[in-house]
Formats: C-alpha cells, sequence, structure tokens
C-alpha cells in the first residue's frame, strides 16, 4: 500500500516479450474512478491489477487536511487505512449530522459546506467489499488547520 491510503495494487504481467528474467515489481496510485481491471502498459504489454489487503499494526488512521481546505471546503486525505484494500464512502460528522463527503482526487474526500465548519469533526470511513465502518470520534479538532495531519485511536 502505497503511504498507507488504503488501496495496494500489486501486477502481474501477461507477455514476457522484451522483459528480463526477474520479478516485476511496480507501485500504482489509482484515481478513484478507476474500474477497468486491465490498463496498456505498452504495445507489447498489458498489467493485470487488483485491489489487496492492507496491513500496518500498531498504526491508527490519520486524517490529513488538504492545503486547500477552508471554513467552507474541507478536504482530508485519509492514511494507513487496514482493510481489504478499498474505502468506498467517507462521511464528516459536525454539529451532530452526518454528511457524505465525495471523492475529490486520488483518495482525497472533499466535503463543500454552505456553513462554516469549525470543528471539531468525527469522520465515518466504510469499507469497500466488506463494508465494515469504524467512527474516528472528534478527530479533527476545534481550530484545525489546512495541512495539519490528525491522528484517530481506530483501524479496521
Amino acid at each position: 500500500c502505497l503511504r498507507g491510503h488504503g488501496e495496494a495494487w500489486p501486477s502481474r504481467c501477461t507477455s514476457q516479450r522484451g522483459l528480463h528474467s526477474h520479478t516485476i515489481r511496480q507501485v500504482t496510485t489509482p484515481t478513484r474512478n478507476t474500474t477497468a481491471t486491465r490498463t496498456p502498459l505498452s504495445l507489447y504489454t498489458l498489467l493485470w491489477l487488483r485491489r489487496v489487503p492492507c496491513s500496518y499494526p500498531g498504526f491508527r488512521i490519520t486524517f490529513k487536511v488538504d492545503s486547500g481546505s477552508n471554513p467552507f471546503f474541507f478536504a482530508v486525505l485519509p492514511e494507513f487505512v487496514d482493510g481489504d484494500g478499498e474505502i468506498s464512502a467517507v462521511d464528516l460528522q459536525h454539529g451532530g449530522s452526518w454528511s457524505p463527503m465525495q471523492i475529490s482526487f486520488g483518495a482525497v474526500w472533499k466535503l463543500n459546506s454552505g456553513t462554516p465548519l469549525p470543528g471539531p469533526f468525527s469522520i465515518r470511513l466504510t469499507s469497500g467489499v466488506s463494508r465494515k465502518t469504524v467512527v474516528a470520534t472528534n478527530v479533527i479538532p476545534v481550530g484545525w488547520r489546512p495541512g495539519a495531519t490528525y491522528t484517530s485511536n481506530v483501524n479496521f
């Protein structure tokens, strides 16, 4: 898993043409809207991808607040997420109610709000395959800052 974002993509080469006799390892960071199970690597090679579980023993989920966040726009990158390899939903609790976040880019989730979002926030993550949920209660404090990273007490 790359930087603990909760998704890993092992690869298998289906064509040996032009390859040496050693193992190929490639780290891939797909976008959240990747739906294909294979992607062309070159004219001669296909790379088959699948999600695999991630494991970070001893780590708790951290949330890196995107540098473009402001009182009306909150974006966050969950890191060090154990589990089945995919986060399918992220919800933010502010003022007692839950609001669904949308994927922004990569593994960053965002919420556009018509009202200020001062914190504290709880964040709920839903696993894509098992549908398990975890809630990081009040993980984002009052006075949160863009670019800051906050550590929860939970993981899958």
